[in-house]
């Protein structure tokens, strides 16, 4: 569903921030996804599992600390860094760098204002936090995006796993975190590509895991209410399920609601 120049440049992106990003971090989104059935995915079909555009990092936030707690925190100290070493450009609450689709190489600022919007791939990095804090603004001039569920990851080792991929602490969230999330957010998009791509990861994260589908619902339904759960899972309409299908290519639309099914029975 996406380029593979996309996915791949933000794959590199990742591999290519990690050095810079400041310790302890976590790898959510669809990246965190991606890590989590990949394995299980290429063993059914032989190839990857779909990458992101963007690259999302988790880090832990206690609303308590004062203003230079906040400002030595990995959260604010990944951002300077990814701003001043890497060139990445602060928009609103997402970091921002432009590549050209044909050319395939990274623009400057000021060279990507003369190119056309068609030919623009932007990489976003978004840091997300597992808490709001009064002195964000002060601090990073923002307001981050805020995931609660990080919280759990950061706070009990039950809820991660290490990756060992990038030679740095870097936290996965257990699928469970990560199914929740998505079940959280798909009916919040207002993209179509975005939504399409939350479902997919539904599905991947409930066929494709670790764990079982019946032992990952257990987990699930600790972190969200089940009528929710069951509510976002029935919404989901049969061309975006067929869709589903048509996008990964080898699972059917029964096979997929017959897999969905499971999460929606309490």
């Amino acid at each position: 569903m996406y380029d593979e120049f996309e996915t791949k440049t933000s794959l590199q992106y990742l591999q290519k921030v990690m050095p810079v990003v400041v310790e302890p971090i976590c790898l959510i989104g669809g990246w965190g996804v991606y890590f989590n059935v990949n394995k299980q995915y290429r063993k059914r079909f032989g190839r990857d599992y779909l990458g992101s555009r963007d690259i999302d990092f988790g880090f832990f936030i206690d609303k308590n600390w004062s203003k230079e707690q906040l400002k030595k925190s990995s959260f604010a100290r990944t951002l300077e860094l990814l701003e001043k070493e890497l060139k990445f450009e602060l928009q609103g609450e997402r970091l921002r760098k432009d590549f050209h689709i044909i050319e395939e190489k990274e623009l400057s600022v000021e060279t990507a204002k003369h190119v056309p919007l068609s030919f623009l791939f932007p990489l976003y990095i978004d840091l997300m936090v597992s808490n709001s804090h009064p002195d964000f603004k002060k601090v990073v001039g923002f307001e981050p995006f805020s995931e609660p569920m990080l919280e759990k990851v950061f706070k009990n080792p039950d809820y991660r796993t290490e990756l060992k991929e990038f030679n740095k602490k870097l936290w996965l969230p257990k699928p469970e975190i990560l199914l929740a999330t998505k079940l959280n957010s798909v009916n919040q998009r207002s993209k179509s590509d975005k939504r399409l791509k939350d479902i997919l990861d539904i599905i991947a994260l409930t066929m494709f895991s670790e764990k079982p589908v019946k032992e990952l619902k257990t987990g699930l339904f600790d972190l969200i209410p089940h009528p929710k759960a069951k509510q976002t899972i029935q919404g989901l309409k049969e061309n975006e399920l067929a869709q589903a299908s048509s996008t990964i290519s080898g699972i059917t639309v029964q096979e997929i609601k017959t897999n969905l099914e499971v999460i929606s029975v309490e």
